[in-house]
């Protein structure tokens, strides 16, 4: 849960360097770049996470090999 937060405030705060702009298409920005956190973190539980039976381990690709470190 401390992960999701920290991506959904990455992407709400630390939106590219650019140019100044409008309020409403900062706001925009801003959405957009929390939709962006907020899925990129669902696609990594959904994927990667072996979930509290492994320890709340993740693996390093995916889809998982016979050869890949049991614990990364």
């Amino acid at each position: 849960m401390v992960v999701l937060a920290g991506l959904l405030l990455a992407g709400v705060l630390c939106p590219p360097a650019s140019a100044a702009q409008s309020p409403a298409r900062e706001g925009a920005d801003r959405a957009t770049w929390a939709e962006r956190a907020f899925t990129s973190y669902a696609a990594l539980q959904r994927h990667l996470y072996l979930g509290a039976d492994q320890h709340h381990l993740y693996l390093e690709r995916y889809p998982r090999e016979p050869a890949d470190n049991a614990y990364s």
